[in-house]
């Protein structure tokens, strides 16, 4: 459990800002055992948003999670693509929710290791964001660990909102982990390397132009504060 789970209920009127600083002062006087000790240095005029998705087909089940993360600049609306990654997974019991939960931690904690800031997720597990923004943990004993692990990377890189997307609005999520189930291969991708020029590649980057304007437009529309994003 992290130190923003501690103080939720007395901070729970406070913005985002006062409840890092609340947070930091705690950690100061606490200590700061666990993985929340990352210093967020936030960018000015820019934010992080990580797309997250997880499936599972056939049987035997076939468990491929992938992450998007780009940085948005808040007042052009233009991004850069910063990090992809689309993961086979391998052993028994896995789920799609679990596949997703694993998509979301890698993304947090590639920011976490960055010091990127402020993020804001993406996702079209509608029930996994309902988890994380209520901070209640799932029944099946199989996701709550990696469910405490997000929760605690979350509060470490200081999320500030979580947006539910239909699958159709998180197509490059979804397409770079439909595409590891496909060719069953891992890929990983940083800023610093060339794109890939395959077609499918190609095809699905392509997408994330739509998701990232589809976030904005949600993100700016005067009911979003009651419908896509959650509480913190």
């Amino acid at each position: 459990m992290g130190h923003q789970d501690v103080t939720r209920d007395i901070t729970g009127g406070a913005d985002a800002a006062l409840r890092r600083q609340i947070s930091s002062t705690l950690r100061t006087a606490l200590g700061a055992d666990w993985a929340g000790q990352v210093k967020v240095a936030p960018r000015r005029g820019c934010c992080y948003v990580v797309f997250f998705a997880g499936g599972a087909r056939g049987a035997p089940a076939v468990v491929t999670s992938s992450t998007v993360i780009v940085r948005v600049h808040l007042l052009s609306g233009t991004f850069e693509t910063q990090y992809i990654t689309s993961t086979l997974h391998e052993g028994r019991g896995l789920t799609a929710r679990k596949a997703a939960q694993l998509g979301l931690l890698r993304g947090l904690r590639h920011c976490m290791h960055k010091s990127w800031g402020p993020v804001h997720v993406v996702g079209d597990d509608t029930e996994l964001l309902r988890q994380q923004t209520s901070r209640r943990p799932p029944r099946a004993a199989t996701l709550r660990d990696t469910f405490w692990k997000i929760r605690r990377t979350a509060d470490a890189t200081a999320v500030v909102s979580w947006a539910q997307q239909h699958r159709d609005q998180n197509r490059t999520a979804d397409g770079f982990m439909r595409l590891t189930r496909t060719t069953e291969r891992s890929m990983e991708w940083y800023a610093a390397i060339p794109q890939q020029s395959t077609t499918k590649w190609a095809y699905i980057a392509d997408r994330l132009q739509e998701d990232v304007a589809q976030w904005i437009a949600v993100r700016e529309a005067p009911s979003s504060s009651e419908g896509a994003e959650g509480p913190v």
